[in-house]
């Protein structure tokens, strides 16, 4: 959507004609109308800002950046879902959220790559970055941390902790092992007396330590998630399974045929053949 459009847009929500947002925003109709057909398409940022203030929006959801990014944006979600099925962690974060929350992360998350310096030197805009769909995996991270963190489950609290640990993994594993030598100069020699120089690093007994501690406690804590996965309480599968019951197509001619309370057996039979089979 050009600026155009999206400003018509919410000019007609709000019921104003083009006198009255011009009013509004200290300019003429003309401008308005001008700025609606596409004939003035790069205001000024004074402009985009009373704009943005006035229908409380942002200001790149007035100049139609937002759209590009939602286009992008989804364009990675896609292809995400298609990798990740539903009984996977990433599956369930990318699932989790409705379309509200869902559009707002996106964008979010694309604002955040177009920030990252290595991705702006290598990507000069939306249109180069909808080519890299290696890109996505950005995406997945982003939904996979909210995910963990806001759903308080134990694969999320397993899950957090062993990314954790396998940062400090990398960290010992790619620490700097090799000796270095650092020259002091002679102003320095009244703090340190005659040494010239000292020699730096770590003792590699030490990383491997470190390393074999850390990996022993991923393995304990992989074994903790097996033993301790999630096991649905009935009352949370009632209330999933009631909310999926009542969006489908069907509900509203299955309610005028069934009571309410065939459709609740019908939901408990359900539950219970869930529990069964986790069983």
């Amino acid at each position: 959507m050009t600026f155009g459009e999206r400003l018509k847009e919410l000019r007609v929500k709000k019921g104003w004609t083009q006198e009255q947002l011009g009013e509004k925003i200290g300019v003429q109709k003309a401008a308005i109308n001008k700025y609606e057909k596409g004939l003035i398409k790069n205001p000024k940022d004074k402009t985009i800002n009373k704009l943005a203030k006035l229908f409380n929006v942002s200001p790149s959801y007035i100049r139609g950046y937002e759209d590009e990014k939602l286009n992008v944006g989804y364009l990675y979600f896609d292809i995400l879902l298609k990798k990740y099925s539903e009984n996977t962690q990433e599956g369930k974060a990318l699932r989790y959220f409705n379309k509200d929350q869902r559009e707002k992360m996106l964008i979010s998350q694309i604002d955040n790559i177009l920030k990252s310096q290595h991705i702006q030197k290598e990507y000069q805009d939306l249109k180069s970055m909808a080519d890299k769909l290696e890109l996505a995996e950005m995406v997945n991270d982003y939904f996979s941390d909210i995910y963990m963190n806001e759903v308080k489950t134990n694969n999320n609290l397993t899950d957090l902790v062993l990314s954790e640990l396998y940062g400090i993994e990398e960290l010992a594993n790619n620490y700097n092992i090799y000796k270095t030598k650092r020259n002091f100069e002679n102003n320095d020699l009244d703090i340190i007396g005659s040494v010239k120089e000292i020699e730096l690093g770590i003792d590699s007994s030490l990383q491997e330590k470190i390393l074999l501690l850390t990996s022993q406690i991923i393995s304990e804590i992989e074994k903790l998630k097996k033993d301790l996965a999630d096991n649905p309480s009935r009352k949370g599968l009632s209330i999933v399974i009631k909310d999926k019951y009542y969006q489908t197509i069907n509900y509203k001619i299955i309610n005028e045929i069934k009571t309410d309370e065939e459709i609740n057996m019908e939901i408990e039979d359900m539950i219970n053949t869930i529990k069964n089979k986790g069983d």
